[in-house]
């Protein structure tokens, strides 16, 4: 899946917040909370950044990347496949939420 998002992207000019989900693309463009948005490719020197907020740090070990990590959900994997695909490229992930000094030093090794 990675693949199909990282060559793609909506570009959107969206003033109010929404919370649906996005609807996957079978063509051309993503639907997003009822707004039809073309997808455009995205440059080689764009960088990617991921975005996750982790309201309870505790449920994760004092020196784990607190990003759920599941068969399920694997969104840790993802970043870190994204990083092994795009060597090129900046990856940057946005995180809140109150980590452990244990977690933070996860990170920055992530």
């Amino acid at each position: 899946m990675l693949s199909r998002v990282r060559s793609f992207i909506s570009c959107q000019n969206y003033s109010h917040t929404a919370t649906p989900a996005i609807t996957l693309p079978s063509s051309g463009s993503a639907n997003f909370a009822g707004v039809e948005y073309p997808l455009l490719p995205l440059d080689q020197h764009t960088p990617l950044l991921f975005q996750w907020f982790e309201r309870n740090p505790g449920r994760f070990g004092e020196n784990q990347v607190p990003i759920i990590n599941t068969q399920q959900n694997p969104y840790l994997n993802n970043i870190i496949n994204a990083a092994i695909i795009e060597k090129e490229r900046i990856i940057g992930i946005l995180v809140d939420g109150k980590f452990s000094a244990g977690q933070k030093k996860a990170f920055t090794e992530l």
